[in-house]
């Protein structure tokens, strides 16, 4: 996984960045955290942000980022009632969007967190 989000990341950097490589830029986030270099991992993270916050119609891609970014990346730095509420956001887009099955995920991410908030 690491190699084909760097051949994206690589791709996405030579051509154009656009929503859809945000998932590669999480992805190449968390394993910099796994190899502990943290402050890397929330410089990737902080990039997916402002992707995400350039992007205007929110789509399936945009929230799904949101999400993993949110659960596998910000972890690390932000409180847990912080993410709660970004998670809750992320919920109520995605259930005005139609998006049940993504609602529901980021709902049951936003209450485990709420229970360490």
């Amino acid at each position: 996984l690491p190699i084909i989000a760097c051949s994206i990341i690589n791709y996405s950097l030579h051509n154009g960045i656009c929503v859809e490589t945000t998932s590669a830029f999480v992805a190449y986030g968390y394993f910099k955290i796994a190899y502990g270099k943290y402050e890397e991992g929330c410089y990737w993270g902080n990039v997916v942000y402002q992707i995400l916050k350039g992007a205007s119609p929110q789509t399936v891609a945009t929230l799904q980022t949101d999400i993993m970014c949110t659960w596998y990346i910000s972890i690390y730095y932000h409180p847990f009632r912080e993410l709660a509420f970004r998670l809750s956001k992320v919920y109520e887009q995605s259930m005005s969007l139609g998006y049940v099955e993504m609602a529901l995920n980021s709902l049951r991410f936003s209450l485990q967190l709420s229970i360490y908030a």
